[in-house]
């Protein structure tokens, strides 16, 4: 399940949504409560193409 999570994660912050799907799909079929699965569905609500993501937690210093 954590591997699953880290999966899909990685995928959307990398905008490979259509992955990214199929990873928070598997997720919420373990665990349909999941917060993260569910806070990605809802961004693609109403089926709007989503815009680019805002800039990560962290940001690395060149």
């Amino acid at each position: 399940m954590t591997a699953l999570l880290g999966l899909a994660q990685v995928n959307e912050l990398m905008t490979r949504y259509d992955r990214a799907n199929d990873y928070y799909q598997r997720v919420i079929r373990i665990d349909p409560d999941n917060k993260s699965a569910q806070a990605f569905f809802n961004s693609w609500a109403g089926g709007t193409a989503r815009s680019s993501p805002g800039a990560p937690g962290f940001q690395l210093k060149r």
